[in-house]
């Protein structure tokens, strides 16, 4: 699996998967078929109505206005098909969509109208002969850009679907125990430890706890965590702990880092 690493502004790095060859031709396919499927219909429409005969009882000027309007229909569908959708769904069609990829920008910039413009027209070099032209380029770089990617600096990547992205970004926290009797006991130096966490260790934390059931070595991954974290603190003396308690520790962290910063 090829992967593109992007380090936004704030110092996050992102991880994307490339979009394989398979995948993107596969999305294609299915704007291929619905732009076909509106031009049949389009026609089918016409047949029905005979908008042949009615054209041409409509006076001259009139009657040209409405077979201009019907050749820029037909050349949008064609032509403005996949500009007009990557720029209004942010780098995806309906093929797209459905298959969970999109068109990035390399260097993790917003896509602006112009880069969608420069792939799109570039489009048509790599469509000749029978798209081997894009298919070559694309097997050429691991990235899997085709001629208008390399012209427009831009990417496909694969997204994770939107439920599951909710499911992953849903992390269900135990309430923090700091504010418990309990916790003032036990854990009380979580306190101490909390000053030394980032925003960037805070994701890491909670990207390891919302994998926790899927991850056999959960445990000794959190308690790696929490002694790094520990390290970095003021803490006179590092406090002693079970690999067994890593996961409420880790929970306690979250909960007091997100109680204390949101």
């Amino acid at each position: 699996m090829d992967t593109h690493q992007i380090v936004t502004p704030e110092n996050v790095e992102l991880n994307y998967e490339i979009a394989g060859i398979g995948s993107r031709f596969l999305a294609l396919l299915i704007d291929n078929l619905i732009q076909g499927f509106t031009f049949f219909a389009i026609v089918l429409a016409a047949i029905v109505f005979e908008v042949e005969k009615t054209l041409q009882t409509i006076p001259g000027v009139t009657r040209g206005i409405i077979t201009s309007a019907l050749i820029v229909m037909a050349v949008i569908i064609t032509f403005g098909y996949h500009i007009i959708l990557e720029t209004m769904m942010n780098g995806q069609t309906i093929g797209k969509m459905i298959l969970h990829i999109r068109v990035r920008k390399e260097q993790g910039n917003r896509l602006t109208f112009w880069d969608v413009l420069l792939r799109n027209f570039i489009r048509f070099i790599d469509m000749s002969p029978f798209y081997i032209t894009g298919l070559i380029v694309m097997f050429m770089n691991k990235k899997a850009k085709r001629l208008g990617d390399l012209a427009a600096g831009t990417i496909v990547i694969r997204e994770i679907p939107r439920k599951q992205l909710e499911q992953f970004l849903t992390v269900k926290v135990p309430e923090p125990m700091a504010y418990q009797e309990s916790f003032t006991v036990k854990n009380s130096w979580i306190q101490s430890v909390l000053t030394s966490i980032t925003q960037k260790d805070y994701f890491l934390m909670k990207n390891i706890y919302s994998r926790r059931s899927e991850l056999s070595n959960f445990n000794d991954l959190a308690a790696g965590i929490i002694q790094k974290l520990i390290a970095k603190s003021s803490l006179p003396e590092r406090p002693a702990f079970y690999p067994s308690e890593a996961e409420e520790i880790l929970a306690e962290m979250i909960g007091l880092y997100e109680k204390t910063y949101s």
